[in-house]
């Protein structure tokens, strides 16, 4: 039998840096936990890389993701994009197409030290979190 599901994010993290090309997500340094950053406010400086799931009957249309930042007190910031994916003619029964997605989050501003999350949503519903804690350098 085949089950379609709906949208799905089968991977998401922190990294120093993502792109996509050529359909795949090329990312550096992925799995970043903490922040070391020396004064605040302070750039995260650092993007999201995401694998997406679709089912077929998502493909081209156009879908919006908001990644937003919560910090220990209150929201720091919202990123939004929008990506659409094609193709999919060579999918099996049951098989979903993966969208890569990398979301740049050096534009968003940490007013100080503590535990984040990123709320990740699409199409307005909420699918997973991504948390970091921000810290000041470890003193030697």
């Amino acid at each position: 039998e085949c089950f379609e599901h709906s949208v799905d994010v089968s991977a998401a993290f922190l990294c120093d840096f993502a792109e996509v090309r050529e359909g795949l997500l090329m990312s550096l340094g992925g799995g970043i936990t903490r922040l070391w950053r020396d004064q605040y406010p302070a750039s995260v400086g650092a993007s999201l890389a995401l694998l997406v799931d679709l089912p077929p009957s998502d493909l081209n249309r156009k879908h919006e993701i908001i990644a937003a930042i919560q910090g220990p007190d209150q929201p720091v910031g919202e990123l939004k994009a929008e990506f659409q994916t094609s193709g999919g003619k060579d999918l099996k029964a049951g098989e979903n197409v993966v969208a890569p997605l990398a979301i740049d989050l050096r534009p968003v501003q940490l007013p100080g030290p503590g535990s984040y999350s990123i709320n990740i949503s699409i199409d307005g519903e909420f699918i997973r979190a991504v948390g970091f804690v921000a810290q000041p350098p470890r003193s030697t």
